[in-house]
């Protein structure tokens, strides 16, 4: 081989690595916050989402309704109830697990076909800025670096290329990193904030919260510590990090206990206690684990 030829493939080499060390894990979890899409707004309160093609979606309490018209939405949104005589039908199919109620009136489609139609449309997830974006799409996760990538898999469902990975998803779901060839730290940047993105996996009324998080499991008895969790997500890396007075998940949890080797992977678990509650750990591990699993937990 040449000499100049060998120069340049190390040069090439060389340059590879330095673009791969640009990508600072600890960088993007302090400078990257996931921004849910689906927050949940106050109690009592509706918020309306989505106007799309073949449905007007709106959340209450939780639970996602999908109406065929805009009138139809806009009086739910407004009373927080839906009219007698409309046709229900139900599913757990929404981005998070959540309910989605379709609402059916005469002369309009089935709610049956509301909730087809809503299971084959793509689903943003989360958003940050212009650069980050996470979508589900027939149970797959697609994670998306720039604006118009983003639009683009929105009307055609695609993206032109991926790096896909098995068993990373927060059930487990095979996920889809956009690649961009003139931007090689790209696809190394999605990933890692992925990583940073937490999920609530369950959620059972105002007293049970299942979240994952950097390969852990939290399991939060109250709205609001949930709420505060979802907040305060960071974990401390370090003492510097410490000094800085970052937030971390130890402020949401100040009190928990953790179970390593857990989880149904074999997670650590950790589980929140109060001072305020005493019943309320036994509570969530047996809701989390089974009376079966309670065995040796104490």
């Amino acid at each position: 081989m040449p000499k100049f030829s060998l120069f340049f493939l190390c040069l090439a080499m060389l340059s590879g690595c330095a673009t791969f060390a640009r990508i600072n894990v600890d960088e993007v979890r302090l400078r990257h916050e996931s921004e849910p899409l689906y927050g949940v707004p106050a109690a009592g309160k509706a918020r309306r989402l989505v106007a799309t093609e073949g449905y007007r979606e709106v959340l209450h309490e939780g639970k996602i309704h999908l109406f065929a018209d805009e009138a139809a939405a806009a009086a739910f949104a407004a009373a927080g109830r839906l009219d007698a005589d409309m046709a229900i039908a139900r599913a757990a199919i929404g981005p998070f697990g959540e309910e989605v109620v379709a609402a059916g009136a005469k002369g309009g489609p089935a709610p049956e076909t509301l909730l087809e139609t809503y299971r084959q449309r793509p689903h943003l997830l989360v958003r940050l800025d212009a650069d980050y974006f996470v979508w589900m799409y027939l149970d797959r996760y697609y994670v998306i670096g720039n604006y118009a990538s983003s639009l683009f898999f929105e009307r055609h469902h695609e993206l032109v290329l991926t790096k896909t990975l098995f068993n990373r998803g927060p059930h487990g779901e095979t996920v889809q990193f956009e690649v961009d060839k003139k931007d090689d730290a790209m696809v190394e940047r999605l990933m890692a904030q992925f990583e940073e993105t937490p999920w609530l996996l369950e959620k059972r009324g105002e007293e049970y919260f299942l979240w994952k998080f950097r390969g852990r499991m939290y399991v939060i008895g109250d709205r609001q510590t949930s709420d505060r969790f979802s907040q305060l997500r960071r974990v401390e890396y370090s003492p510097r990090q410490r000094e800085m007075e970052i937030r971390t998940i130890r402020d949401a949890l100040a009190d928990s206990r953790v179970y390593l080797n857990a989880g149904p992977q074999g997670e650590t678990v950790v589980v929140a206690e109060s001072a305020s509650d005493p019943g309320m750990l036994e509570r969530l591990l047996r809701e989390y684990f089974g009376s079966e699993g309670m065995t040796g937990l104490f």
